[in-house]
């Protein structure tokens, strides 16, 4: 028996033995300890993670040695009382000071052990020093790029598979003028885009999904209704095992570069209008030799017809409607040389009446089409106009264009309100310096106690206003600040440049005028000229 005990004693110190060799060889810290803390035993990497040999923390409380940071102190109490009660704890993360005042991060699990009848607790700690400084490097690596991405003046967004919104960049809230993104989340990005440039946006998240990247060039309004257009990029974001999981689109704003080329287009388009006037101008000065020869000619035969026949014949009544209608075609071509030609014509002076009838009598025949019918109430005996008249006949063609557009909007066939009024009246300063509308033909008890002497000291600072009336569509306060500016315009692309009114109020302006303009939305338009007028050449009476 004693040699049975002996063999038995023996082999149990050859597995402590053996067990010893596996604790100190483990590459985790094994610290024993009782259940307030107190270190038993330690293994060769439990002094390495600590800092401190073996012989240093036997008997020693590793609560009170300084190893754990205070704030993480109540979390290892928590675990020995749990351990106390025979339940493990961890894994749990803690920071370690070692004897050196380096630090280390430790994740620790304990769990409680019977030895000798005696419960200790077993806590196993593995250095994550690595991992952590991996994670660290890689959320200091993510705040870069987040802050690389906030900084961007690019919109970036990032979008799910079905191209719903998920997140988008500081700046793309900006440049989108978007106040709150949050009810945009969700949204599908497709429905940002409209017409084609929402096919484009569809086939650029379908090519992202399938590993592809795509560019377009797309238009869309920030949430306050500013035009904006976009280079737009859209790639795959692909996961660690080379999957796409989801999509970045990245729009950079190319509206001053749009804005540009429809300008060199605006301007192309005036430069080819005006080679058109120039060309027509020419063909109507060579044509003009072989229209006037006939209608010279036709002009004498009426009038060779009237002097043989006499007045009392019933053929000379067609002869004198020959003669007035020839006249008419003279007048015609007359003033289409007059509109289209574009020579430096100087200052001279020009009735405002002679001015509106070279301009409707080249655009009665399109209003005649169009159904709408022209009141003119322009006097003969209006003071002149010292001023270039082919650029207020340009002026005059401007106005009556857009009141004939505006009510062909609103009317899409015959109506009595399909009408266009011409009007002028001289505008006379006053003492304050306000303007007086005087009517050429008398007025209001108070204008006509003017004496003669009085109204001719006055043209010296009055003005001359036309006024063109319609009752279209018109004119809103938005269109109304930027009705003047250049390239604006309320037409579609293919049927306005913007530059009419802009280049009218050019004019104007270089007229020593000014361009005013009263309208009720839906309902009615008045655009008044005012124009300073000459102190030479008398006004005409009237039916001279």
């Amino acid at each position: 028996q004693e040699l049975e005990l002996t063999k038995n004693v023996k082999a149990l110190k050859e597995d402590e033995k053996r067990l010893r060799i596996l604790f100190d060889s483990a590459p985790d810290g094994y610290y024993l300890t009782d259940l307030k803390g107190t270190l038993i035993d330690g293994n060769k990497a439990a002094e390495q993670i600590a800092g401190y040999k073996k012989e240093e923390l036997i008997g020693k409380n590793l609560l009170q040695l300084g190893l754990l940071h205070k704030r993480q102190l109540p979390s290892a109490i928590a675990s020995l009382a749990k351990n106390a009660m025979g339940k493990p704890t961890g894994p749990d993360e803690f920071t370690l000071t070692r004897k050196d005042g380096s630090e280390i991060h430790v994740e620790i699990t304990t769990r409680p052990v019977l030895i000798a009848g005696h419960t200790r607790v077993l806590a196993i700690a593995r250095d994550i020093s690595a991992r952590k400084k991996t994670e660290e490097d890689l959320r200091a690596s993510e705040e870069f790029k987040n802050q690389v991405i906030e900084s961007s003046r690019d919109c970036i967004k990032v979008l799910d598979l079905d191209g719903r919104l998920l997140s988008m960049s500081r700046g793309g809230q900006e440049l989108l003028e978007i106040a709150d993104i949050k009810p945009y989340l969700g949204l599908n990005w497709i429905d940002f885009w409209k017409g084609t440039d929402r096919e484009h946006a569809l086939a650029a998240v379908e090519a992202a999904k399938h590993g592809n990247t795509v560019q377009f060039e797309g238009y869309c309004e920030t949430e306050k209704g500013k035009p904006m257009w976009w280079e737009i990029v859209v790639t795959p974001i692909r996961d660690k095992e080379d999957r796409v999981g989801n999509i970045l689109a990245v729009s950079r704003s190319c509206t001053e570069r749009k804005r540009a080329e429809e300008q060199r287009h605006a301007l192309e388009m005036q430069l080819r209008q005006s080679q058109k006037l120039e060309a027509i101008g020419t063909l109507a000065g060579g044509v003009a030799h072989e229209i006037n020869n006939p209608v010279m000619g036709i002009m004498n035969y009426s009038q060779l017809i009237l002097d043989e026949l006499g007045p009392d014949s019933p053929v000379a009544e067609f002869a004198t409607e020959i003669g007035k209608e020839s006249e008419r075609v003279a007048m015609i071509v007359t003033n289409l040389l007059s509109f289209a030609r574009h020579d430096k014509q100087s200052h001279s002076p020009a009735r405002m009446c002679d001015i509106v009838e070279s301009v409707l009598s080249l655009i009665r025949t399109v209003m005649r089409h169009d159904q709408i019918a022209l009141e003119v109430d322009v006097p003969e005996d209006l003071p002149a106009l010292n001023c270039r008249s082919q650029q207020i006949q340009q002026v005059v063609m401007n106005l009556l264009t857009n009141a004939r557009d505006s009510l062909n909007q609103k009317y899409k066939g015959p109506d009595a309100n399909k009408t266009i009024i011409v009007s002028a009246q001289l505008l006379i300063a006053t003492a304050k310096g306000k303007p007086d509308i005087h009517p050429a033909n008398g007025g209001t008890p108070s204008q006509a106690g003017h004496s003669s002497r009085q109204r001719r000291d006055a043209t010296r600072s009055s003005r001359l206003r036309l006024t063109v009336e319609d009752h279209g569509t018109g004119i809103t306060e938005e269109v109304r600040q930027r009705m003047f500016d250049p390239f604006f315009t309320t037409k579609p692309r293919d049927e306005g440049t913007g530059l009419g009114l802009s280049i009218s109020h050019g004019i104007v302006r270089d007229h020593g005028g000014e361009i005013a303009m009263e309208s009720k939305v839906g309902e009615w338009t008045r655009l008044h000229v005012d124009l300073p007028i000459s102190d030479k050449g008398p006004r005409r009476r009237r039916g001279k």
